[in-house]
């Protein structure tokens, strides 16, 4: 089998840690927000805004916001997509899948809405979908044509060959497939090159509660049977 996968972020996404971070009071408490990349902005992620309805008003109307003293970290926790990415590669290639392609796609054309409550565009969830796909290029940068032209060889490659970057393609960086470390990447942004690793700090956080917690199903001893 061989796979082509994507992580596709938005570009403000955040990481706690090392990055510079901002405490500011909102009616619910504090909360913590980190510099966002390639932006002089501050990202707060994840603030709730209602606390659900538990038990026999589970169907009812949201309920009051929640309060806390301790300050509430903001950042994006990467379950949607990134962490559940990331894993499938590690899970894939021990099974024996050494044709996993692993890239990260933040290029932001500057026909993309700007962020809200940011001066910034981010490249947005299946934007690298939409560099492959046909529009009207005459409203496009020169950059962006590019671009376009570059990643369609890729994966025209991709399709005829499995390999993105064949013997004799020269149009970014040669790409060999990932290891179960999930590296290298590619790094499709203003620049393209192959990266050691994407979020590998936010991986082995949430990696290290999966296997702590997390259960695998396992089929029943008895088979049920059913009521009358």
């Amino acid at each position: 089998m061989i796979v082509f996968i994507v992580t596709c972020m938005y570009a403000v996404l955040t990481q706690s840690g090392a990055q510079e971070s901002k405490l500011v009071n909102i009616n619910q408490g504090p909360v913590i927000g980190y510099k966002a990349q390639e932006a002089d902005v501050f990202a707060f992620y994840n603030i709730p805004y209602a606390t659900a309805p538990k038990g026999p008003h589970k169907f009812k109307s949201p309920l009051l916001p929640p309060s806390w003293d301790e300050p509430f970290e903001a950042v994006d926790k990467d379950v949607m997509f990134i962490y559940g990415m990331l894993r499938s590669v590690t899970l894939q290639v021990e099974a024996g899948n050494n044709k996993m392609y692993l890239h990260q796609f933040s290029y932001a054309h500057d026909k993309l809405p700007i962020i809200p409550y940011t001066n910034m565009r981010g490249a947005n969830h299946c934007a690298q979908m939409d560099v492959v796909v046909d529009e009207d290029e005459s409203v496009l940068s020169d950059e962006y044509r590019n671009l376009k032209a570059t990643m369609r060889e890729v994966w025209l490659n991709f399709i005829i060959t499995g390999n993105p970057t064949p013997d004799g393609f020269s149009e970014i960086p040669t790409w060999t497939p990932a290891n179960a470390q999930r590296s290298p990447c590619m790094s499709i942004g203003k620049t393209i090159e192959l990266v050691d690793s994407v979020a590998s700090d936010r991986f082995k956080f949430w990696n290290d509660i999966y296997d702590r917690y997390y259960r695998n199903t396992i089929q029943p001893t008895e088979v049920a049977v059913p009521a009358k």
